[in-house]
């Protein structure tokens, strides 16, 4: 999936259903002669700030707050 740098998605935690906004701050792309990669960095709420890889995090990401609630209430 596509994202752009600023970008805001949101995060539906699997076993929970807790919703986390996150920041699209970064998109690297990676060129070597066998393919093309692409990864997004999500920075998190908080005091901290922290920065995450969108590949490495196990929560469902939704770009659309109505595509979130339409999943919610879809699974409740």
């Amino acid at each position: 999936m596509e994202y752009n740098v600023g970008q805001v998605v949101y995060l539906l935690g699997n076993k929970s259903f807790t919703i986390l906004p996150a920041l699209i701050v970064e998109e690297v792309i990676r060129k070597t002669i066998e393919e093309q990669t692409k990864q997004y960095i999500l920075e998190l709420p908080g005091e901290n700030k922290k920065r995450v890889v969108l590949d490495n995090i196990n929560e469902r990401v939704f770009n659309d707050i109505s595509d979130l609630r339409d999943y919610m209430i879809e699974n409740t």
